[in-house]
């Protein structure tokens, strides 16, 4: 690509990126990120993209694109998401220590998003985070992942059922 035409080609890359996922045709979707990507890393782009390499079963490529998501600067508003993400990744290859650290950094930076936002991550955090103490951690890990943010979680229980199991199950696997 001569200068320029890769920064001319980017909306046309990305609008047929999106279109081709939408359609479920996750191969194609993968080529025009892959452009996409390389000539301007974007952090909600390179999300987009690692998510469609997961959806594929490229695991490793999806890990190493959200390595280098944390690294670009407009990350901080996605950071909770790529990290729930990431531990998604290890706890599908049976990573279940590596998950867990994941799961451990994106509740950190789950309090600091928008409630609406929050309220969309929590569920699969917490099913992350159950999922994980319980294969490789433990009831006594499990109790002290939930304990502090119990009070926080049970905000977002009352309206969402599921939430609620979940909670209801990990603070009973905590239990003695």
């Amino acid at each position: 690509w001569q200068a320029g035409q890769g920064q001319q080609a980017l909306p046309h890359a990305l609008r047929a990126a999106r279109q081709e996922k939408q359609r479920s045709a996750l191969s194609s979707a993968a080529f025009y990120y892959d452009i996409c990507c390389r000539v301007r890393p974007e952090a909600q782009i390179t999300l987009e993209y690692a998510k469609v390499l997961r959806l594929l079963g490229r695991n490793s490529e999806a890990l190493d694109w959200l390595e280098r998501v944390l690294q670009l600067p407009e990350v901080d508003p996605l950071r909770a998401e790529i990290h729930l993400w990431a531990g998604q990744i290890h706890r599908n290859l049976g990573q279940y220590a590596q998950a867990y650290e994941f799961a451990q950094r994106a509740w950190l930076h789950l309090v600091r998003l928008p409630i609406g936002r929050a309220r969309e991550l929590c569920p699969a955090l917490l099913t992350l985070s159950l999922e994980t103490c319980h294969e490789d951690l433990g009831a006594l890990a499990l109790f002290r992942l939930l304990g502090p943010r119990l009070p926080w979680l049970l905000r977002y229980a009352r309206t969402d059922c599921v939430l609620h199991a979940d909670l209801t199950i990990g603070v009973g696997m905590s239990l003695p």
